[in-house]
């Protein structure tokens, strides 16, 4: 009885998760996400006509960026879902970790206290993505549901009476996670460092050598598929960071050079400087204060901004749980899993305290902080009342923000739309000459034809005139071209 009971509860709960959902994306109408217009819907195109071209960011800078959420999208985005995957998309990421958090709430042992109050209290946060299922194609929450559902593994394996077998799929489930999470978007690289360490220290120590090379084969290819993909789109094993750029002729340079007719380059230093600078103070003056990105004058603007957002309030919830829960002697997954998200945190401020970057490793954060607190308590039952009030809670700050279409449509969606464009015939001295699309009045692309940019340099040229598959290079003053 108690078992068709649960049953009866995760399905309804998913299916108002489904019908929420649908509801988010089934519209007509375009969002306006602005970095979906700026790049995501044109990685999205030459991912499906062109998967790897060498120098892509020296098209546009963001075309750079590996993620393998966008690649995910281009393999959607075709036939009935052509040009439609930021409608598509979205929800299945959420709605997948909404369900996943319900499903260990309910079924996972009386004795797994803490893993059942984690979940509890990150489904406010579930609830919170499946509400905010509107059309885009940003990819910061889908890594960050990844890493929260790595983190749910990591405290599965917590469980002493797990036999070997489960074990050690619950280890290598982990690890392609994380190897996923970073895959997506790096924002949690020092949560995945560690989680990934520990990892690989637990499956050294699984009684199967043959069952723990394969096991970390799939995350390891992940991971190194990563760096390949970086290697060709921009010449640099870890873009957008600046380091480890290889000797190849389609490298955006690392530092800006004069360019024929004037003017300076890309580069991959002063583009990390304007994304921290962006990322602290936001505003039509963050190119200037990037050249002032080591010291700390955007500090008091950056409290000024954020101090009534409700990650700052978890924070601070946090810190009391942490405080409390420490008093008694805490689990110690649990305990390195807190340790490992405040490293993360503190990485993410430092290099880039964007909200919209760190905005779900609060939630974590608080999450775990709350679970370590809570399951210090002497009945099971008033720690799952207390967890659920905190829930309750937080479902009714977070509603005010849930996102509500203008029309509801069933049967037809959107699709992406394209900017109005010119073309410009670039000065590069190859014949035939390289033509982009470039748009008009504005920096952002759309769903142009390929291909396209918002800031043509005529130092720009194909590695093979004609053909833009080959990829592109930037042309220097006394350099040979290749």
């Amino acid at each position: 009885m108690v078992s068709d009971r649960r049953r009866y509860i995760f399905w309804g709960l998913l299916l108002i998760g489904l019908l929420w959902g649908a509801r988010g994306v089934g519209t007509t109408e375009w969002s306006g996400a602005y970095d979906s217009d700026l790049y995501h819907f044109t990685s999205v195109r030459w991912a499906k006509e062109y998967p790897a071209v060498p120098g892509l960011a020296n098209l546009h800078m963001p075309l750079g960026l590996s993620s393998l959420y966008l690649l995910y999208a281009a393999i959607m985005d075709h036939g009935l879902w052509y040009r439609q995957s930021a409608w598509i998309v979205p929800g299945i990421f959420s709605v997948m970790f909404f369900a996943q958090l319900v499903w260990t709430w309910l079924y996972a042992p009386t004795t797994a206290r803490h893993l059942k109050l984690f979940c509890l209290l990150l489904l406010a946060y579930a609830a919170l993505l499946v509400s905010d299922n509107v059309p885009n194609l940003y990819y910061d929450r889908p890594a960050v549901i990844a890493m929260g559902l790595a983190i749910l593994e990591f405290l599965q394996l917590s469980q002493p009476e797990q036999a070997t077998r489960d074990r050690r799929a619950g280890i290598f489930t982990m690890l392609l996670l994380v190897a996923i999470s970073i895959a997506i978007k790096p924002v949690g690289w020092v949560l995945a460092l560690l989680l990934g360490a520990w990892g690989l220290v637990m499956a050294r120590r699984l009684p199967s050598r043959c069952a723990w090379l394969v096991g970390i084969a799939l995350p390891l290819m992940l991971a190194g598929g990563l760096l390949i993909r970086n290697a060709i789109l921009s010449g640099w094993l870890l873009y957008p960071a600046p380091y480890g750029q290889l000797p190849v002729a389609w490298a955006v340079p690392a530092n800006p050079v004069p360019l024929p007719g004037g003017g300076l380059s890309y580069s991959m230093r002063n583009q990390s400087a304007l994304m921290r600078a962006w990322a602290r103070q936001p505003g039509p003056d963050y190119e200037k204060r990037a050249a002032q990105d080591k010291s700390f004058p955007w500090l008091q603007p950056w409290w000024q901004r954020n101090r009534h957002a409700i990650e700052l309030k978890l924070l601070g919830a946090g810190l009391l749980f942490l405080l409390f829960g420490c008093c008694r002697r805490p689990d110690g997954h649990l305990f390195f899993a807190v340790l490992a998200v405040s490293a993360t945190l503190l990485a993410w401020f430092v290099l880039a305290p964007d909200l919209r970057f760190g905005e779900g490793y609060f939630w974590l954060w608080f999450a775990l902080t709350g679970a370590m607190c809570l399951s210090s308590m002497v009945s099971w039952r008033y720690s799952m009342l207390s967890a659920g009030l905190w829930a309750v809670l937080l479902l009714m700050a977070t509603f005010p923000g849930w996102s509500w279409p203008p029309k509801i449509t069933i049967w037809h969606l959107g699709h992406a739309l394209v900017s109005n464009l010119r073309n410009v015939q670039l000065d590069n001295g190859q014949q035939p000459p390289l033509v982009v699309w470039v748009p008009e009045g504005d920096d952002r692309c759309g769903d142009a034809p390929l291909p396209c940019t918002p800031f043509p340099q005529d130092a720009l040229c194909c590695r093979t005139p004609g053909n833009i598959r080959n990829g592109f290079y930037l042309a220097k003053p006394a350099a040979t071209r290749p």
